[in-house]
């Protein structure tokens, strides 16, 4: 989940992304904030939610009344925060190498840094 910062230029601020970690947390322990966003393992929560449809229905709808800017899922969150970063939200929609793949360089933190240079050498 990327909350939706008060400046669309900027990050979303610290007690934004607190705040969206304590609302997820009513759906699994399992929650980080990483790399601006909030990350959160549904997978085993999802049979007390009525199974996976469902509780996507519900994180979706209560997401966007808190104002969250992108919402995506994935096998793996750090794949969820790709695919939210380029834009997509089903990360389950191909086989996740291929998948990843097809994502443009610039939805990993780690390379862009580097984005230069890697794109310097193709």
């Amino acid at each position: 989940m990327l909350p939706s910062p008060a400046d669309p230029a900027s990050p979303p601020s610290p007690e934004t992304l607190r705040g969206t970690a304590v609302w997820a947390l009513q759906y699994t322990p399992r929650v980080a904030i990483a790399e601006e966003s909030v990350l959160a393992e549904l997978g085993t929560s999802a049979r007390l939610f009525g199974g996976r449809r469902a509780l996507r229905a519900r994180v979706a709808e209560e997401a966007q009344d808190l104002g969250v800017e992108r919402l995506a899922w994935a096998p793996t969150s750090l794949a969820a925060l790709a695919v939210a970063r380029a834009g997509g939200t089903n990360g389950f929609a191909r086989p996740l190498a291929e998948l990843l793949d097809a994502l443009p360089l610039e939805t990993l933190s780690a390379a862009r840094l580097h984005r230069a240079t890697l794109g310097r050498l193709g």
